[in-house]
């Protein structure tokens, strides 16, 4: 469960730290439903904890991390954000304007980080599209 201050964090739209993801992480991959595999959304979100899950998969036995990210233009970004309407109190302008910040400072070394096994796709089209390139990116790493 999260906590108050990890909560305020994420609605300012701040980074959770990294001990806090990759426990809970840790914690979710130890179930039995993520033993056949698993899909990670939004993390790691910065290169130590991309670091740490390295070590975290390499301890469990597991397969080493395949990598994919959605490019998508800010503005694309915005308007998805805004308009999914799930009446979030970090779902603002301002907000979403500082996660895209955080997210070129902190997740951009991810990107990096995991390029020899990862794939940058094309995020725009219909839910269709996207999930057959995603597909294709899988199955050619």
């Amino acid at each position: 469960q999260m906590c108050i201050r990890d909560r305020s964090i994420m609605e300012s739209g701040d980074l959770v730290p990294d001990e806090v993801g990759i426990q809970l992480v840790e914690e979710r991959l130890g179930q039995a439903d993520c033993e056949p595999g698993f899909v990670l959304d939004g993390f790691p979100r910065t290169a130590a904890q991309a670091r740490a899950l390295d070590a975290l998969l390499e301890r469990l036995g597991r397969e080493p991390l395949r990598a994919i990210s959605l490019r998508v233009p800010d503005a694309e970004l915005l308007k998805r954000i805004l308009a999914r309407g799930q009446g979030r109190s970090d779902d603002t302008e301002e907000v979403v304007a500082r996660r895209l910040e955080v997210y070129r400072k902190e997740t951009g070394p991810v990107l990096e980080h995991y390029a020899p096994v990862g794939a940058e796709i094309d995020g725009m089209g219909n839910v269709e599209e996207i999930r057959e390139r995603i597909r294709e990116a899988l199955r050619a790493s």
